[in-house]
């Protein structure tokens, strides 16, 4: 299987888990509703070409360096980000251009997407 599939794989695989689990667990867990599943893209472009025809047009944007608290330093980090729904579930790409941030460790462990250690945001 090509690595671009298996990355669609994955992150379809993947919500759908989330969705399941979000049913299955979240009255156990006392936690609220699932709203959001960002997954982490090594470029944005081709994330794009591959979660739309999924999921259908994203909304891009570019919100430029940002400065923040990131292992007790002010680090500046600049990202791409992309949205669409799902559903309820609003799905998040999210490219690292530069700086420190989770996202970058992430990618510098050889990750990609949400498989091993999604963003899983709730209301």
């Amino acid at each position: 299987m090509h690595a671009s599939t298996q990355v669609v794989a994955v992150a379809s695989s993947l919500l759908w888990e989330v969705k399941t689990m979000e049913k299955e667990c979240r009255s156990q867990l006392d936690l609220p509703d699932l709203n959001q599943v960002g997954f982490v893209v090594r470029n944005m472009d081709q994330a794009l070409a591959l979660y739309e025809p999924l999921f259908g047009p994203f909304s891009c944007m570019e919100p430029g360096p940002m400065i923040y608290d990131y292992r007790g330093v002010q680090e500046e980090c600049a990202m791409r980000l992309a949205f669409v729904k799902s559903g309820d579930v609003k799905i998040e790409l999210i490219e690292w251009v530069s700086g420190g941030c989770p996202y970058k460790e992430f990618l510098d462990a050889g990750r990609e997407g949400g498989n091993a250690s999604p963003a899983i945001y709730c209301r």
